[in-house]
């Protein structure tokens, strides 16, 4: 599983602009699973409302990346002041397709060594299936095409493949437990 690699130290999160509760809900989720590996996480989306989460209900409450979702701009000032300069992994959560992200966003993720979409919703097209016009678009920002990687399950939420996620690195953290 390409999320949970150990070797991931640095991660950008993002999700559509005018974000909705599963847009929402999937970046905390992601968030939390990757901070619970050790990995440093900035939460991007640009064109959101103002969201105190620090009003949220525990576990949430104490999530970093969730407690200050920023704006691309601001991310990019932080991977900077932690000297940070192509981050491991970008993770885009519940977008089909580019046009729901900024031009500041596909910038800011581009620059990450390893570009994954995370997304539940059918494909747009039929010229083209979503993952080509990701791909396509990333190329414009200079990224690498063959390092991303679109995942697309039939699911009612991208918050649910996140979840999964969760489940398989609680399973892999007990194995490891046992084990020792």
């Amino acid at each position: 599983n390409l999320i949970i690699d150990p070797k991931i130290k640095s991660a950008v999160v993002a999700s559509h602009s005018r974000p909705d509760g599963d847009a929402y809900g999937s970046n905390i989720g992601i968030s939390g699973v990757l901070e619970s590996l050790g990995v440093k996480v900035y939460s991007a989306i640009d064109d959101y409302p103002q969201v105190n989460f620090s009003k949220m209900p525990s576990p949430l409450k104490n999530l970093t990346a969730s407690a200050f979702i920023q704006r691309p701009e601001k991310v990019e000032k932080s991977l900077a002041k932690d000297n940070i300069t192509t981050s491991d992994h970008s993770i885009i959560t519940d977008t089909a397709m580019p046009d729901l992200t900024t031009e500041n966003e596909l910038k800011l993720l581009a620059k990450s060594k390893q570009i994954i979409i995370i997304d539940h919703h059918e494909e747009v097209s039929e010229e083209k299936t979503n993952e080509e016009v990701w791909k396509e678009t990333f190329a414009k920002y200079g990224a690498d095409p063959n390092k991303v990687i679109y995942w697309r399950e039939e699911r009612a939420s991208a918050a649910e493949m996140v979840g999964e996620i969760d489940r398989e690195v609680l399973e892999e953290s007990k194995q490891k437990t046992i084990a020792q």
